[in-house]
This record gives C-alpha cells, structure tokens and sequence, in this order.
C-alpha cells in the first residue's frame, strides 16, 4: 500500500467506483477504515480516516468523497494507508495510479 499525507480533513476520493463492503475500525492498526469492492475482484482500502461519509452497503461512483483523512488507529501522523487488491491479495497500487508507472521506475 501507499501512505499519502496531507492536513486532517482533507477529503478522501474513491479511486474506483463500487460498493462500500467495510466501514469500522476492527482491523487492528488502520484505524477508521473504508472497503471498497468493484467487479472483477478487484477493492480498495482506505485507512486512518477522520470521518466516513458512507455507509456499509452504500455504491459509491470514481471520485466521489468517502471520507476524510485523519489519523487514527496506529498512526504517527494524519496520513491516508491505501491500498487495492486483488482477489483479496494486497497488489502494488503505483502502476494502476495516473502517472504511476513513471513514479514506479524512480
């Protein structure tokens, strides 16, 4: 996964559009967490959120706001953990990022 810092509150987009399988805190060390499921067997994971503005259940669109970075569970600083998988094995997210297989490389 990816830990992408900014200020507490800063709004969290869903990197993909799906439905919301997990919205809690019982994953040891990831704090606030939100699932995401998309076909394919593909989701998305994001962690260490200030607050959720979805709901278990609930299909979300690409780019719409799920959350808000915080930091929560094990956390050191206000942070974002995200991570997508597949099959439910955690993958490398760069290269399925805009511009990340170019990051990949350096």
């Amino acid at each position: 996964g990816l830990d992408l810092a900014a200020t507490k509150g800063t709004p969290i987009l869903a990197s993909r559009g799906g439905t919301v399988i997990y919205r809690g805190r019982d994953f040891r060390g990831f704090g606030n967490l939100i699932m995401i499921e998309s076909p394919g067997g593909w989701a998305t994971l994001y962690a260490h959120l200030d607050r959720f503005m979805v709901t278990e259940g609930q299909k979300v669109a690409m780019g719409e706001i799920i959350g808000a970075m915080g930091r929560t569970g094990r956390a050191t600083g206000v942070h974002l953990h995200f991570e997508i998988r597949r099959n439910k094995i955690a993958i490398d997210p760069l290269p399925y990022l805009p511009g990340g297989a170019k990051l990949a490389k350096r």
